[in-house]
């Protein structure tokens, strides 16, 4: 009797760590959830940039009457927490291109398409990134609003 116990018991465990293995399959390990959650917060906090930058740019050349450029200094324009990677603390690379154009760049954990998977339709898929380092093109001349890629090139 006490060896059907025991077999029971084993049998149990076995199917419970079959469970776990599975559901773990299924839906990732905390630290790729985390990883994920990370890489959902730099492209909501780069797509916020690019949106708050090229609204203050527009803005502040119509009330003066002049051209649309690309500011040498955004964080200036932007508030300063945003360009802050959530993990690292690190800023973001910010590069100016032309006068009516910069890149944005951050360092991903996962690819674009992992996010859209695990996220749907809450993350805009056309800000596509790879894993590593990523520059987002953009043109100072579009109004971007969060998550909309007017005016974006992938690099």
């Amino acid at each position: 009797m006490q060896k059907i116990n025991r077999i029971g018991a084993v049998s149990m465990v076995i199917v419970a760590l079959f469970a776990l293995v599975i559901s773990l399959a299924k839906i990732g390990s905390p630290a790729k959830n985390r990883s994920l959650v990370f890489d959902k917060d730099r492209i909501v906090a780069i797509s916020e940039i690019a949106s708050k930058l090229n609204r203050a740019v527009q803005s502040a050349a119509k009330s003066r009457g002049t051209t649309v450029k690309v500011p040498d200094s955004p964080r200036k324009l932007v508030n300063t927490e945003l360009w802050q990677d959530p993990r690292t603390q690190q800023d973001y690379g910010f590069r100016k291109v032309s006068e009516y154009e910069y890149e944005i760049c951050g360092t991903f954990e996962n690819d674009s398409e992992e996010l859209v998977r695990k996220y749907g339709n809450e993350l805009n898929h056309r800000w596509k990134f790879k894993r590593g380092v990523n520059c987002f093109k953009i043109d100072i001349r579009f109004k971007i609003e969060y998550g909309d890629s007017s005016g974006l090139e992938y690099q």
